[in-house]
């Protein structure tokens, strides 16, 4: 499908919807970017069938590549129609942040998602074949084993804290025991494999058990069940990106939260930031050199570590635009209200900065032509 009359398209879509912008990203296997224009041949919106021209090296390579829309900015979550595709897209992004560990939730809540993403997707509870990577975030169980392995305390689940004591008692005994390092290497990696096993047996013994428990749930009330309990996380609508900060005063494995209202840190896995920056005190971000991030608040400069510079700073772009939008309408110029000024001031300073140093008033005529119905295109749709 061609640029201009897809985009006239998701436009037309979205208009006046409480989550906006609806991107394309391609995907194969866990690898995830953004589509090259040239590869898409045709893409119909919602349809769930694409076609993408890839070559017979891509294919063998790296499996089959796909096209799927994904939400870019969470505006009123809220105000999401339960039974409109908005609300499915939620669900979908919202379980895929789940299964690629980026939702912070206990154990017990995590297998009961698994659980109600089941009895979405099959039913009652039956002797169906499904895979725990589908549904659950088993990379992020693995981690909290191998943290387990690296420190003596922590906030492990009573069985995994004493299969992490039962794991270092057994690699202290072998410290006495006379042999080579290599082999109790082996042995130390063998002992480790085994417990990941045993955990992951375990969370999916559970999970079932909890599915079994839902008998009856339709599918759309499983969905809705599901998005409840994921909505009630206070850090729900930001999207999260694993960071690594090296300057003391964080830890050094963070998530960067970007939300419509504000950008937090958060220690990766933990629901509550550790603090939380509003946008009218971001008076920068960037990236000064590849692969580091840096955000100013106030007087305040922060760098992170992150291979996504590039989608933080254009998801921060995206709010920012719509607050501009919002808060600095042409209707509201002549406005004496001080809040407004105020707000108008920032404006001025964030477009200037990220607006392609245009002045506030040339951003807000922008933006007010962006709404615009584009012309429909001349491009052929095949």
């Amino acid at each position: 499908m061609g640029g201009r009359a897809a985009n006239h398209k998701l436009r037309r879509h979205r208009k006046d919807r409480p989550i906006s912008l609806d991107p394309t990203f391609e995907k194969v296997g866990f690898r995830e970017t953004r589509p090259d224009p040239i590869k898409v041949k045709v893409a119909q919106p919602y349809s769930g069938s694409v076609i993408l021209a890839s070559t017979e090296e891509e294919e063998e390579n790296s499996g089959q590549w796909t096209l799927y829309f994904k939400l870019y900015c969470f505006l009123d979550v809220q105000s999401v129609p339960k039974e409109g595709v908005e609300f499915a897209f939620m669900f979908e992004q919202a379980h895929e942040s789940l299964t690629s560990g980026h939702f912070p939730a206990p154990e017990d809540t995590l297998q009961h998602l698994a659980a109600l993403r089941l009895q979405y997707q099959h039913g009652d509870f039956a002797k169906v074949s499904w895979s725990l990577e589908t549904v659950y975030p088993v990379q992020r169980l693995k981690n909290k084993i191998l943290q387990a392995t690296k420190t003596s305390s922590g906030s492990s689940g009573q069985t995994l804290e004493r299969r992490r004591t039962s794991f270092l008692e057994g690699t202290l005994k072998r410290s006495f025991k006379v042999g080579s390092m290599k082999k109790q290497k082996m042995e130390e990696e063998q002992m480790m494999e085994m417990w990941v096993k045993e955990e992951l047996s375990a969370a999916r013994t559970s999970i079932a058990e909890k599915w079994s428990r839902l008998y009856g749930m339709s599918q759309h009330q499983a969905m809705l069940n599901y998005m409840a309990i994921v909505i009630e996380w206070p850090g729900y609508g930001s999207t999260l990106f694993d960071v690594e900060y090296k300057e003391g005063g964080f830890p050094n494995d963070l998530w960067l939260g970007v939300s419509a209202e504000n950008v937090s840190v958060y220690k990766r896995g933990e629901p509550k930031p550790l603090e939380t920056f509003q946008y009218e005190h971001i008076i920068f971000f960037g990236a000064p050199q590849p692969n580091t991030f840096k955000i100013t608040v106030d007087d305040r400069e922060m760098f992170f570590e992150t291979t996504q510079v590039g989608e933080i700073t254009k998801i921060m772009r995206a709010y920012i635009n719509m607050i501009v939008k919002k808060r600095c309408s042409v209707k509201s110029v002549t406005s004496q209200d001080s809040q407004f000024n105020s707000w108008a001031s920032w404006c001025d300073v964030i477009c200037t900065k990220y607006g392609n140093n245009t002045s506030g008033s040339d951003q807000r005529r922008k933006l007010e032509d962006d709404d615009k119905e584009p012309e429909p295109s001349e491009e052929p749709l095949n």
